[in-house]
C-alpha cells in the first residue's frame, strides 16, 4: 500500500482532536508533532477529501506521497515503520 504523509496547521483545537482522530483510523506513524506518516490503498485526493470536512477557512493540510530513499533522525518505531511501509 501507498504510505503517505500527512502535515497539518490547524487552529481550532476541536478540529485537530477531530483530525488526528481520523488519521489514525489508517495504520500510522507519528513523525513530528503536526505531521504523520499513513498507510493506506487510498489515493492522496480521497485521503485530502476525508480530513478536509474537519478544515477551518485558515487551516493547512497536505498529503503527500512518501517513497524511499528516505533519510531521517528518529525513534527506532518511526525508522522501521517507514522502513517496512516506503517502497
Amino acid at each position: 500500500m501507498p504510505a503517505y504523509l500527512i502535515a497539518y496547521d490547524v487552529s481550532s483545537e476541536t478540529a485537530r482532536q477531530d483530525l488526528v482522530r481520523e488519521i489514525r483510523s489508517w495504520p500510522w506513524v507519528k513523525l513530528a508533532e503536526t505531521a504523520y506518516a499513513v498507510d493506506t490503498p487510498d489515493t492522496p485526493q480521497t485521503v485530502y477529501k476525508q480530513l478536509a470536512r474537519f478544515l477551518g477557512r485558515d487551516d493547512v493540510v497536505y498529503v503527500v506521497r512518501l517513497r524511499q530513499p528516505f533519510a531521517g533522525y528518529g525513534p527506532d518505531t518511526v525508522n522501521d515503520w517507514l522502513q517496512q511501509r516506503l517502497r
